[in-house]
């Protein structure tokens, strides 16, 4: 799969992990991830986040085979708190 970017986004994407269930380090780790938003979504590498989530793009309503954008996300628009979750500025 190839982002805006023309960049090859990493093939273990999963969905970011919610806030409230992850400590201060594990969400250092996450902010400083690379994040990609595909349709909609925000997902990173599972690797890249320490494998803290499990939960698969699909799981959230993505076609992987129909996609309609890849949006790479760079680190200075990370947005996260324990009220709204990861998001994007």
């Amino acid at each position: 799969m190839i982002d805006d970017r023309g960049e090859q986004v990493p093939e273990d994407l999963v969905l970011l992990p919610n806030p409230n269930d992850i400590d201060d380090a594990e969400y250092l780790t996450v902010m400083d991830a690379e994040w990609w938003e595909i349709d909609g979504v925000l997902c990173a590498s599972a690797e890249a986040i320490n494998f803290l989530s499990e939960d698969d793009p699909i799981d959230a309503g993505v076609d992987m085979d129909n996609l309609k954008e890849v949006l790479y996300i760079p680190n200075h628009l990370h947005r996260g708190s324990l009220a709204d979750g990861f998001y994007h500025a």
